[in-house]
């Protein structure tokens, strides 16, 4: 840190408005950083969903059963989803600066909390190609920038400090038409807004181009997982051996709920269902 450019470049944090002891390409304090803490907790074997202690008041059920309804009545296509920290404080507020204030930097550090939560799954594969959730073409060239694609090369230069061998691919997926932003839908309706919305080139016609390969899905927020879940799928038909999802956050049960909480409780319910 240099205390001659703080004095003439003063700066604060982008969250919390604090002094920053240096000038900083990611203008945020250590303070803020260290709110940002990994999920604890028993969590969904496949989706990562909290499960909390009332998933085994009324069931016997051993650590390898450890599922959550949705993923026990209709199983994803990817092998199995992983997040760093929950979508709530400090970290809804980095995934805010990054995707819609553009502060690109952001991306290392959540990239190498994301590749570390990969290199600790059991049975993950030690080399993959990294898939980012593509955006629209329009979208795309709107924001200038894909925040998964950031996150997913951030991911690919952590994981390699922990014995990955992971290569970011940007074409493997395609976002075929444009969608209406996610926020604000139903759980339903994001199910809904995603059916049929990603391709994978060269896969027409039955075509299994990722035959054997192994992949890494990599998003800034896995939410109700109709974007996980959708995406997948088309890289599964295509061929894909094993699908595994990492994203920086993951919004629980309690966040879907409180987003939800204007709409008729029937949606509630929709929304603790399809987590």
């Amino acid at each position: 840190m240099d205390p001659l450019a703080v004095a003439v470049f003063p700066a604060s944090c982008a969250l919390c408005d604090a002094s920053l002891e240096g000038l900083s390409r990611a203008p945020v304090c250590a303070s803020c950083w260290a709110e940002v803490l990994p999920q604890a907790g028993t969590l969904c074997l496949h989706c990562g969903e909290a499960l909390g202690a009332h998933a085994f008041a009324t069931e016997d059920r051993a650590p390898g059963d450890w599922l959550c309804r949705p993923c026990r009545m209709v199983p994803p296509a990817f092998d199995r989803a992983v997040a760093f920290g929950l979508y709530r404080g400090a970290m809804r507020g980095l995934l805010h600066l990054l995707k819609y204030e553009g502060m690109e930097p952001l991306a290392g550090p959540l990239g190498a909390h994301m590749a570390a939560q990969v290199a600790g799954l059991p049975g993950v594969p030690p080399a993959m190609t990294v898939v980012p959730v593509p955006l629209f073409a329009g979208k795309r060239r709107e924001r200038g920038f894909n925040q998964a694609e950031l996150l997913a090369q951030a991911v690919a230069r952590a994981g390699r400090r922990h014995g990955l061998a992971l290569e970011v691919d940007t074409g493997l997926l395609k976002r075929r038409r444009a969608t209406a932003s996610q926020a604000g839908l139903s759980p339903i309706g994001r199910r809904r807004n995603v059916q049929g919305a990603f391709a994978v080139p060269g896969a027409e016609g039955g075509a299994r181009p990722l035959a054997g390969r192994a992949l890494l899905l990599v998003d800034d927020i896995y939410t109700t997982g109709a974007t996980a879940r959708a995406a997948s799928l088309a890289l599964q038909r295509a061929g894909a051996d094993q699908v595994w999802v990492a994203t920086a956050a993951r919004a629980q049960r309690e966040e879907l709920v409180e987003a939800v909480h204007a709409v008729e409780a029937p949606m509630a319910e929709d929304v603790a269902f399809w987590g």
